[in-house]
């Protein structure tokens, strides 16, 4: 990788400093250092900036590098639909144990080894959250909607390989979603009692319907999202 070989070498050309050009690329200067050293990469808005304000293009600054840099995205694309897969399988199997310990819907729910499987698993899906919210600060995924169409959009025009699964919960993160606010709405009603099992099982599953269509829909009216280089900011 030689994009921060180049990306030095047309800095000092221009007369600026390490500091001047992390101004304008509105990042420290340390990432700028870090970026011409070859220890991690620029997103394709500061290579923007800089071969704006270096007079170059980006790609000069990129050169051969193309192949190499879409290997990191896709493998960045392909680590983000495995973190999400998991926190959503993670947020799914919680919220069905609490909820089958309030309604008390099997004796399994109340013996000591699914209270430790509850632990491990709620374990596990902390772990993964904080890998998964360092990833979408990379890739500067502002909102729920920019990470959906990210995760929908990059396998199809990479041709990564996506576990079918991962897929399958990548390009429709809605089911998963309304099924997690559906197992909260019952876990809430059961918490008030404010209604028998049948009676919330048709509310919870009317919430979670609701959220998933309306998710879907608002998803659809985003339109595609650009996949980004990987980012170091």
């Amino acid at each position: 990788m030689d994009v921060g070989t180049r990306v030095r070498e047309h800095r000092e050309a221009a007369g600026m400093r390490q500091d001047q050009l992390a101004e304008l690329c509105h990042v420290s200067r340390q990432t700028v250092s870090n970026w011409e050293r070859n220890k991690t990469l620029p997103d394709i808005v500061s290579l923007k900036v800089m071969a704006n304000e270096l007079g170059t293009t980006v790609d000069a600054l990129v050169g051969d590098d193309v192949p190499e840099i879409r290997r990191r995205a896709d493998e960045r694309a392909r680590a983000l639909a495995a973190l999400f897969t998991a926190n959503m399988l993670f947020s799914l199997f919680v919220e069905v144990s609490v909820t089958g310990s309030a309604w008390n819907l099997s004796p399994v729910f109340s013996t000591q080894g699914w209270a430790y499987l509850h632990c491990a698993v709620f374990g596990a899906w902390l772990i993964a959250l904080v890998a998964f919210w360092r990833l979408t600060r990379h890739l500067e995924l502002v909102n729920v909607y920019d990470l959906l169409r990210y995760l929908n959009e990059h396998p199809s025009r990479s041709g990564a390989a996506l576990p079918r699964a991962t897929e399958a919960i990548a390009r429709n993160p809605h089911v998963v979603y309304g099924a997690c606010l559906a197992v909260s709405v019952l876990r809430l009603i059961s918490y008030l009692q404010a209604v028998p099992l049948p009676a919330a099982l048709v509310i919870s599953v009317g919430a979670g319907a609701w959220y998933a269509i309306t998710m879907r829909r608002r998803q659809g009216e985003g339109g595609p999202v650009e996949v980004p280089l990987p980012p170091q900011r």
